[in-house]
């Protein structure tokens, strides 16, 4: 098979979508993945599959169908993900665990598994969905969400050393505000005047499209970034520069 194959976890959100059609786009195969299965639309080369990141048995059945109906992964893009908005005194051990585990370890199990094929295919790519609150922490969304972000750049970091000897590649991408379905938590919590008040702060006065964080996957993922691993890229309008 000549075309590279992309798996997309959390396909079905806008961030995720996003990434399925530029990588359908170059003439990649997409294996879009998603519990909310409505969000991703099948076309020639897209081909949709459940998938709850927190499930073990589920990831196996979706490597085994790409095995058995394409090939090894040649690209993962990690986007699956939860947010929530919540002061810290409110915050559970329950909602802390559920977020940690979707968004940390989800993105861990799926790329572990990805890593076997790469490992045996002598090289790949892995791209993990972070934010800048896992830079710098956040008020806005809770500290859940940052310390799970915190974590997927450190776990990309680790898979960008480990993973070199194999030829492959690991980065992290930290979107800032993205206008995106998700977005809307921060506006029911806060209110919309909030909202619009720190998108107004930002020094290019607006959130990011999806398709922007889409874009700079695809060039990570591409032979242009041949040398490029272990980073992390933000993209926030200037609103966090390290």
């Amino acid at each position: 098979m000549n075309k590279k194959i992309c798996l997309v976890t959390g396909a079905g959100g806008s961030i995720g979508r996003a990434m399925t059609n530029i990588f359908a786009k170059y003439n990649f195969i997409v294996v879009a993945t998603d519990i909310n299965m409505s969000g991703i639309h099948e076309k020639d080369n897209i081909f949709k599959y459940h998938l709850d990141v927190t499930n073990t048995k589920e990831i196996e059945s979706v490597f085994d169908n790409i095995k058995n109906n394409f090939s090894v992964v040649d690209v993962l893009v990690n986007c699956a993900g939860i947010l929530r908005s919540k002061p810290f005194e409110n915050l559970s051990v329950e909602e802390w665990n559920q977020t940690i585990s979707i968004n940390l370890t989800g993105s861990f199990a799926v790329s572990r598994r990805v890593y076997e094929h790469m490992m045996n295919n002598h090289g790949g790519v892995i791209i993990n969905i972070s934010s800048d609150a896992g830079e710098i922490g956040s008020t806005m969304s809770s500290a859940d969400y940052s310390a799970s972000k915190a974590g997927v750049i450190a776990l990309t970091k680790c898979i960008a050393r480990e993973g070199a000897k194999y030829g492959i590649r690991s980065n992290a991408i930290a979107p800032g505000f993205v206008d995106t379905e998700m977005l809307k938590k921060f506006e029911d919590y806060w209110g919309k005047e909030k909202l619009e008040e720190t998108v107004a702060s930002i020094p290019l006065k607006r959130m990011a499209k999806p398709s922007e964080v889409a874009r700079l996957a695809y060039f990570l993922a591409s032979d242009d970034a041949a040398y490029i691993t272990g980073a992390t890229f933000d993209i926030n309008g200037g609103s966090c520069m390290n």
